[in-house]
């Protein structure tokens, strides 16, 4: 005896079509995106570093500056690893502050005093200057200007000018010669007015040079020696004038040779 079945499977191959119809669809669309990503993938790829990024073992210049950018973090990681990772626990960083701060606290004070000494010696030395230089001005100086030269002669027996100047300046020598060692000559030197005892003279005919005598003053008359020009001894006299200087001679009445002077002076 036999026994027969009929079952239907068309509903369900339908359905499975039906499945296969979505999944076909939703592949293309997978394909479609995919073929759009490798575009993209292709234009991306060579700006990126192809070895770091993308695993390929071709090195190109991104790959270069990548490994710069680890050569330099690993510096300084070397650099930084022995530092202590809290510096303000660190004790000889603490004490170079605390020596700082010490130092900074000396150099404001020192700086202060020095503030005031320098503002001190300005104003001290400006006025001692100025008071200086009042005293100095009143002193006469050793050469001030040129030398000026006169000479003369005479046979009169009174008094011949040799020089008559004014203003400030030094005499600086003063010298006579007779025609005859029989003759006499007389001169007379006055300083700001105040004129020296007569220096009178007899006896040679040499070129006689006039040095300051000793006493050098009596009763404010300058007092004159003389040398002979082939003496040895100063034949400078540097005498000092402050407001005029005159030079006087003369010869002795009824000597017909001449008498003769020089000088020379200094004007400021």
């Amino acid at each position: 005896m036999s026994n027969s079945f009929n079952i239907s499977v068309k509903p369900d191959i339908a359905a499975l079509e039906a499945k296969v119809d979505i999944i076909d669809t939703e592949v293309g669309l997978i394909k479609t995106d995919s073929a759009a990503i490798l575009i993209d993938t292709a234009e991306m790829q060579p700006k990126l570093p192809t070895s770091y990024i993308m695993g390929s073992s071709n090195v190109d210049s991104y790959d270069a500056q990548i490994e710069q950018v680890v050569a330099i973090t690993y510096d300084i990681e070397e650099r930084t690893s022995n530092l202590p990772d809290d510096p303000a626990s660190n004790t000889e960083v603490n004490a170079n502050e605390t020596k700082i701060d010490s130092n900074k606290v000396v150099v404001d004070a020192i700086q202060a005093k020095t503030d005031i000494i320098g503002a001190t010696v300005a104003l001290e030395t400006g006025g001692n200057i100025a008071a200086i230089k009042a005293k100095t001005d009143l002193i006469p100086q050793d050469f001030r200007g040129s030398l000026n030269v006169v000479a003369a002669e005479t046979v009169a027996d009174t008094y011949v000018e040799l020089c008559n100047v004014s203003g400030q300046g030094k005499l600086i020598f003063l010298m006579f010669l007779l025609d005859d060692a029989g003759d006499t000559i007389t001169i007379r030197v006055t300083l700001d007015g105040t004129a020296s005892t007569e220096f009178v003279f007899t006896g040679d005919t040499n070129n006689n040079f006039i040095t300051i005598g000793n006493p050098i003053f009596t009763n404010n008359l300058l007092h004159f020696d003389h040398c002979p020009e082939s003496d040895v001894r100063d034949k400078f006299l540097h005498l000092e004038f402050n407001t005029s200087l005159v030079i006087e001679f003369y010869s002795q009445e009824g000597e017909a040779a001449a008498v003769y002077t020089k000088a020379g002076y200094i004007i400021d």
